[in-house]
């Protein structure tokens, strides 16, 4: 017997396919589900892991404490349940359609592919057809969550802040750097051409040397930036990943144009004395 706390979740059918919480393994809710017997379940990834470690949970009957017998049916994603900051979260999902008529704090959810305020009229005019007496508050889930992610929106400004601070600083570093490295060679260059090199052939020398070592640097800076973002992780949402290729190539690209520059301009001002 393994004793284990987990956080239960009431929904519907389709509610993992409207909150885009995939289904790995199994199947999702139906309303058949009402009469089965024993109650049926889904749990998450990690409270697969934990019960079943490398064994399919699919078709397992557990016990939580206070609850029926369930046979798990499906194993969903992980996901977020209170709070931006937790993480290895163990949780099960029931079906409403097993509460026979109870609906505790029931709330529904709509999937929209666009922007989400103009359908508030109309989920609000649905509803008052469907119960007029029922005290109905329709918003869009951003609004339902401000205060909940208000910490990580105020983090990722003053983050974003220093984040172009650094890439400024980085890049006004690296022309510098480069700037004062090619103008020292231009005597170096002069002698070249004098000898017979070719200003093509030069200039790509000088540009190849450069890219060298700024290619270096960022290969250093770039493995850095991945140990150093993993603490992030714990601020942002599931659809967004500490190590997103996007910013990383976005601060490759720039830094590697600024050399570019930053090579380029003195080389032909060398190669023109």
């Amino acid at each position: 017997m393994v004793s284990v706390e987990l956080d239960a979740s009431m929904s519907a059918p389709d509610y993992f396919r409207t909150m885009d919480i995939a289904i790995v393994q199994g199947r999702d809710f139906t309303a058949a589900d009402r009469r089965s017997a024993p109650a049926v379940a889904i749990i998450n990834g990690n409270a697969a892991h934990r019960l079943f470690g490398e064994v399919s949970p699919m078709g397992h009957t557990v016990q939580w404490s206070g609850h029926e017998p369930v046979r798990i049916v499906g194993v969903a994603r992980n996901s977020k349940y209170f709070t931006l900051g937790e993480n290895g979260a163990l949780a099960w999902y029931a079906p409403y359609e097993q509460m026979h008529g109870v609906y505790p704090k029931l709330h529904f959810l709509v999937r929209s592919y666009g922007r989400p305020e103009p359908l508030v009229e109309s989920i609000d005019a649905v509803m008052d057809r469907l119960d007029p007496t029922a005290a109905i508050e329709t918003k869009p889930m951003s609004d339902a969550l401000v205060f909940a992610l208000l910490p990580s929106r105020f983090g990722a400004a003053v983050l974003s802040c220093v984040g172009l601070l650094g890439l400024a600083l980085a890049s006004i570093g690296l022309y510098g750097a480069l700037l004062y490295s090619v103008s020292r060679r231009v005597h170096e260059i002069g002698v070249r051409i004098a000898l017979g090199a070719t200003p093509s052939g030069v200039l790509v020398l000088v540009i190849r040397q450069s890219a060298a070592l700024a290619a270096t640097g960022l290969a250093i800076g770039l493995t850095l930036g991945i140990f150093a973002v993993r603490p992030l992780a714990l601020f942002l949402t599931p659809e967004v990943s500490p190590t997103d290729p996007g910013s990383f190539v976005s601060v490759e690209v720039t830094l590697f144009s600024v050399a570019l520059v930053a090579t380029v301009s003195p080389a032909f001002r060398a190669l023109r004395i």
